[in-house]
């Protein structure tokens, strides 16, 4: 069974991350590598609250056109990043 360490922030490194903003809420591409480990690609949705002044952090679940257009050269950007 594999071992599972606690989450240390110090030992998660970003090595791309690119947004595009959509009216209240902003889609976001980020390739991390945690403690030297192969780099992975992140993509979420974070969805502005305007009563607490803050973005929320959402998963991505369906997206319009406009945001899988600009998805895809966010996604193209990042790969490139992974050599």
């Amino acid at each position: 069974m594999a071992e599972y360490k606690k989450y240390d922030k110090k030992l998660d490194k970003t090595i791309y991350e690119d947004e595009t903003r959509f009216d209240n809420q902003k889609i976001k591409v980020k390739i991390s590598s945690y403690d030297g480990d192969e780099p992975k690609m992140q993509i979420n949705r974070e969805i502005y609250d305007d009563f607490r002044n803050y973005y929320k952090w959402s998963k991505l679940g369906r997206t319009n056109i406009q945001e899988s257009e600009a998805l895809i050269k966010m996604m193209k950007k990042a790969v490139e990043k992974f050599e």
